[in-house]
């Protein structure tokens, strides 16, 4: 399932099992940045912005499934 709204891309995906379901919003990093402030670390967001298949994840999602900074 795919939309567009503004400058942002939204899809659903699985990530580990069939049940997994998450969205997924591609967005450029200077809009989303400018529409809504984040608790990101500087040389964080650098490193997002700068990384073509980086992602911004919650921390309830991120304590989900255990993820960190740098996890690939």
């Amino acid at each position: 399932m795919l939309s567009r709204t503004a400058d942002h891309l939204f899809w659903m995906s699985r990530y580990r099992t069939e049940q997994d379901l998450i969205l997924i919003m591609g967005v450029d990093p200077a809009t989303i940045r400018e529409a809504r402030p984040y608790d990101v670390d500087e040389d964080v967001w650098q490193a997002f912005a700068r990384e073509k298949t980086a992602a911004l994840v919650g921390g309830g999602l991120a304590r989900q499934y255990g993820l960190r900074v740098g996890d690939t």
